[in-house]
């Protein structure tokens, strides 16, 4: 195999682990902090906007990926 066709399989397996891991990272996000009405209200809504919020995932990825 040449190492141009070696790299693009690691990339597409790559691209497909990413995949499902943030899909399986955003359900357990959800499970965890579900949309619901509780006391301090606001203080949960600012906490989960936080947490839901895109661009903080290569943490939980990494994690992943080496387990």
């Amino acid at each position: 195999m040449s190492p141009c066709c070696h790299k693009n399989s690691e990339k597409i397996y790559l691209e497909e682990f990413q995949q499902a891991a943030l899909q399986h990272i955003e359900a357990c996000l959800e499970k965890l902090f579900p949309e619901s009405h509780m006391p301090y209200q606001s203080l949960f809504d600012a906490a989960r906007y936080s947490l839901l919020g895109g661009g903080k995932r290569i943490r939980p990825l990494l994690s992943l990926a080496v387990i």
